[in-house]
């Protein structure tokens, strides 16, 4: 299966057992029941399952009857600056925000193949969008896109925001999980749920603002550093189910879902990219129907997309293909599924 190719650093995972613990769990036994061990967490080198990572997130805020955990994690400082070394030293060696964020695109894919982050300037409204884009993988990830971008926020307030500087908006694909004054607390700027994505958005000026003295040779150290480490993570390159089930969801709802589209977007032609997926023991078909249904099962469950729209997201010619296809992996309509008692947090 391509989702078990989905792995992220141990380092992802710092300062969550002590949060669990701290609110009254036992980060052991909730490690244990998504397959972690603590001795898996000690090397923070190691790679560990994506699945696992959002697991665990989810499970704490369940059982622990904490609705905002993934924020209240990414507020704390084990999470926030154990690992942030190198990002500490390229807000030295980077002239501006401009080159720091460009820096820190590449650095961040050492860390997963789960996700990736891209920059979005919109220069008519003045502003830079910052939009994370998660594999499909995984049906809840909820807590997590919320602990990344509180996380980010903290990291910008930290290295590159100027003292007083807010978020001009924060957006999540899916329906508050806690009171809306608990994000407007954490983010001090208004937040869209039901977006069409994961992002926060700050002030276009901040680009040009200054960092550290423009330091062309640490820079290639830290670049130098990036590559190595991108040689080494060779799951990101190997898996090529992984690659796809990652790109489809950016280009659906374009008409692009089909696999010409797909092989061009990795540069390779479409006889190749359909050896490598049988290589791996599966076909595009299988990916592409197992993103739709986990991105169908997602948006229905947590955000209040209509029917409609969601069809056409997947790249359905209309609502009755779609209803058959999901009637066909769950046994329920849409709307039965959405209107199904669940205690998803």
């Amino acid at each position: 299966m391509w989702q078990e190719d989905i792995v992220c650093r141990a380092s992802a995972l710092d300062g969550l057992p002590g949060l669990i613990d701290s609110l009254g769990g036992n980060s052991e036994i909730f490690l244990r029941e998504v397959g972690l061990k603590p001795e898996d967490l000690e090397n923070r080198e190691n790679f560990v399952p994506w699945l696992a990572y959002a697991r665990l997130l989810r499970n704490a805020s369940i059982q622990l009857g904490v609705r905002d955990f993934g924020l209240r994690w990414s507020a704390t400082p084990d999470h926030n600056f154990n690992g942030a070394g190198p990002i500490a030293a390229l807000a030295v060696i980077a002239p501006d925000v401009r080159t720091f964020l460009n820096t820190w695109v590449k650095y961040d894919k050492i860390h997963t193949n789960g996700s990736y982050t891209e920059f979005i300037e919109d220069s008519e409204r003045a502003t830079l969008r910052t939009v994370v884009h998660y594999s499909p993988a995984i049906q809840d990830t909820r807590q997590m896109k919320e602990a990344c971008i509180s996380h980010f926020h903290q990291i910008g307030r930290k290295y590159f925001l100027p003292p007083g500087m807010k978020p001009t908006r924060v957006g999540f694909p899916h329906r508050a999980i806690s009171k809306p004054e608990i994000y407007e607390d954490y983010f001090d700027c208004p937040i869209e749920f039901n977006a069409t994505s994961t992002y926060i958005e700050v002030p276009f000026a901040i680009l040009e603002e200054k960092l550290g003295p423009d330091s062309e040779t640490g820079r290639r150290i830290f670049e130098s550093h990036t590559t190595m480490h991108l040689k080494k993570f060779r799951i990101s390159q190997e898996s090529f189910s992984a690659h796809v089930a990652l790109i489809l969801p950016n280009i659906m709802g374009l008409g692009k879902s089909d696999i010409s589209h797909v092989a061009k977007a990795l540069g390779m032609s479409v006889r190749k990219l359909q050896r490598l997926l049988k290589d791996e023991g599966v076909n595009y078909s299988e990916i592409l129907a197992d993103v739709r249904q986990n991105i169908a099962m997602q948006l229905l469950r947590d955000s209040d997309v209509s029917v409609s729209r969601i069809a056409a997201l997947l790249d359905y010619t209309s609502d009755v293909p779609f209803c058959a296809a999901f009637n066909k992996w769950t046994n329920m309509s849409p709307r039965a599924y959405r209107n199904a008692p669940g205690g998803h947090c």
